[in-house]
């Protein structure tokens, strides 16, 4: 079981919606299977254009 500073770490990355949930589970495990990430290409879109229009 992640300790507190662990899941407070993926609470804040999920909120900045960094990364979304790809739907997609680990099936080769025998303890409860991982949910697999990606990145949220949107996001990083949206930051560049955030930076440009800085400078």
């Amino acid at each position: 079981m992640p300790g507190p500073e662990r899941a407070n770490f993926y609470r804040k990355i999920l909120n900045l919606e960094i990364l979304e949930n790809s739907g997609i589970k680990r099936k080769d495990t025998t303890y409860k299977p991982p949910v697999l990430y990606s990145f949220n290409q949107n996001y990083f879109k949206k930051t560049e254009e955030g930076f440009k229009n800085a400078f």
